[in-house]
């Protein structure tokens, strides 16, 4: 056990992959620590156009809430499997 400056022995900090106890405050603090909100985007205003395309602005849209959930951005096979397209192929 790490020792304080005072030479008394202080707990060890709780780490996030702690075996989980039966108690419920650890459970529940287990739990929010993964939730995932993603809020609505704004309203847009119609007049204005966009600078990008519909099909861009799906591919923006995916990036976003995977990046939100996931916590990275998402990987080119990620986009593939999704979209369901596979990457152009080039001969030499």
């Amino acid at each position: 056990m790490p020792k304080s400056c005072a030479g008394t022995s202080t707990p060890p900090p709780k780490s996030p992959f702690a075996p989980l106890s039966a108690d419920r405050s650890t459970f529940s603090e287990f739990v929010h620590a993964f939730e995932v909100s993603i809020d609505p985007a704004p309203k847009l205003d119609p007049s204005i156009a966009p600078s990008f395309t519909a099909k861009q602005g799906q591919y923006l849209a995916f990036i976003y809430s995977y990046t939100k959930i996931h916590r990275q951005a998402p990987a080119e096979s990620d986009l593939e499997r999704y979209f369901q397209v596979s990457r152009p192929q080039f001969t030499i």
